[in-house]
């Protein structure tokens, strides 16, 4: 006889009994491997075969029965199965790695995708009280070890969620289909009997299908580069991790090179690229192509600084040329903020400069350019991409001193530089339109997210600086004495309020670590000694504790 559903937790004298448990749900709170963007956080970071938290059922004589929740056999991440993805569906799918974690998850409906997972548990012959369901909070790991991990394995951040249950002799429930018995006669969970060697073997298949591993990397074979001529060559020796570095460096910029159009068009994603969604553990959908008709301001920049160190400066001055004239889209619109003209800047996504402020901020990207405050106008600055902006000003800089520095290149972008640079002033000069704050810039994106950053602001810095040696070298002196004064202004805003003794202020770096460094590279080249020496200490100082 089938029991009314009971909500989870379940605490109460009237005793149920009968030969099965089974729990609706088993699934993770968080839906995801990891969060969107990663995390250099292992508790934020969730691994096929995680033990994840623990099923207790206790029965009336106070006798106790605990099923581990791990991650791949009784439970499962909901976003990852929402397209059919590698190497478990579809054009990738590799028949034994399917087989393995068919064969392990013990979710009915999971590996379908239906709406309703259940878990089905063998209970004992006694009445059962209570069914909890906890997050691992064994902190020596010993749980952890038995399926596989690591003694130091931290807790993991979120929890399983299971919402109701039934206890009943029945084989199935009635909203399931014809499937399930056949299904759960070989997917029962008996806690009195886990298969913990079985589900190991399953689970490790898939792991080492989906991840590398260090025994991995020790295998590395010698890298033999293809017989493309380029114009670049990089090699590393002494260890197979010297042997993959040269095929990372080799592959990523043959792919770059590959996605750099003529016209200058930078692809954010190479053409039929595969993505992971964001997902975070492995399983992946072929031929995403997500980003491959978006020319980002942030990665094209970075693309162009990369191009310039191999030897591939006219790429990317090209890139610039093309990046600078989507910039102009702005003032070509005619586009005002508070009834001011809206200089030309450079956006998340250039060739689609209005997609966050007229699109995305409708899906709940948060922004203070609200109609409540500007009006119709509220969607006229496309967004704050305020480290795409200024990293794209150093793309500019750099690409121009990779090609010599010709004076009559300056001349002829002119307009171009002109208009990067007046960005920035604008910002400063209007600070009800662009909350500029205490000589901060603030950003709406990644890097800033409503906020004032390192990441964000020392790229306009660093760009102003740029752009006032290329004006100085084509003879616009009273420009280039405009533009020091707000670079000074920025500058002594970055000192004053990212500075935290004898180091940065590392929540506000932007994104996950401190970048000064790395930026002022850019720029000065690798020597310390050729940068800001205050700047270059701060780092240091911060150094082991951003690792």
């Amino acid at each position: 006889m089938l029991q009314s559903a009971f909500p989870i937790p379940f605490h109460n004298k009237a005793a149920l009994q009968g030969k099965y448990l089974f729990l609706v749900g088993g699934y993770h709170s968080s839906g995801k491997g990891c969060p969107d963007w990663g995390t250099s956080d292992p508790s934020d970071i969730r691994f096929i075969g995680d033990h994840l938290g623990d099923l207790t059922v206790t029965y009336a004589s106070g006798t106790r029965d605990t099923v581990p929740l791990v991650l791949g056999y009784t439970l499962w991440l909901r976003s990852v199965w929402e397209e059919e993805p590698a190497p478990f569906f579809g054009e990738g799918r590799r028949e034994e790695i399917a087989a393995h974690l068919y064969d392990a998850l013990c979710l009915y409906g999971a590996w379908e995708g239906k709406e309703k997972w259940v878990l089905r548990v063998e209970l004992q012959k006694e009445a059962v009280v209570s069914v909890e369901i906890t997050g691992r909070k064994n902190t020596d790991g010993a749980s952890a070890v038995l399926w596989g991990g690591d003694k130091s394995a931290p807790i993991k951040q979120g929890e399983p969620v299971f919402t109701e249950g039934y206890v009943t002799d029945s084989e199935a429930l009635p909203f399931m289909e014809e499937d399930a018995p056949d299904f759960f006669a070989h997917h029962t969970v008996n806690p009195r009997a886990l298969p913990v060697e079985e589900i190991q073997a399953h689970l490790r298949a898939v792991c080492h299908a989906l991840h590398t591993f260090d025994e991995d990397f020790q295998k590395a074979p010698a890298f033999v580069a293809p017989d493309d001529i380029h114009s670049w060559r990089v090699s590393f020796g002494g260890s197979p991790l010297a042997e993959i570095a040269t095929g990372v460096v080799y592959y990523n910029m043959r792919n770059l090179c590959a996605r750099s159009d003529d016209d200058g068009f930078i692809h954010t994603s190479y053409k039929d690229a595969p993505s992971w969604r964001y997902d975070g553990f492995g399983p992946y959908v072929l031929r995403a192509n997500s980003y491959y008709a978006d020319y980002y301001s942030r990665d094209c920049a970075r693309a162009v600084m990369t191009l310039n160190l191999f030897g591939e400066s006219g790429k990317g001055l090209r890139s610039c040329q093309k990046g600078n004239e989507l910039m102009m889209i702005y003032p070509r619109d005619g586009v005002t903020l508070g009834g001011i003209p809206v200089p030309g800047h450079y956006s998340v996504i250039c060739n689609k400069p209005y997609i966050y402020s007229r699109f995305l901020i409708h899906r709940g990207w948060p922004t203070q350019y609200t109609p409540e405050r500007f009006g119709a106008e509220c969607g006229n600055l496309g967004n704050q991409e305020t480290d795409g902006h200024g990293l794209m000003m150093m793309a500019n800089y750099t690409a121009w001193c990779a090609e010599g520095k010709n004076p009559d290149w300056v001349s002829k972008s002119w307009e171009y530089i002109c208009e990067g640079a007046r960005w920035i002033l604008w910002c400063f000069d209007h600070p009800e339109l662009s909350f500029v704050k205490e000589d901060l810039l603030y950003g709406e994106t990644e890097a800033a997210m409503n906020d004032y950053t390192l990441y964000a602001n020392i790229p306009c810095y660093l760009g102003l600086l740029g752009y006032i040696e290329m004006a100085k070298a084509a003879g616009y002196t009273a420009e280039a004495e405009c533009w020091k004064a707000y670079a000074d202004r920025l500058q002594r805003g970055i000192d004053k309020g990212f500075a935290s003794g004898e180091g940065w202020l590392l929540e506000k770096c932007g994104f996950h670590h401190e970048p000064t460094v790395t930026m002022l590279a850019d720029v000065f080249g690798y020597d310390t000694a050729d940068m800001p020496a205050v700047w270059v200490e701060r780092s240091r100082n911060n150094y082991c504790a951003d690792l």
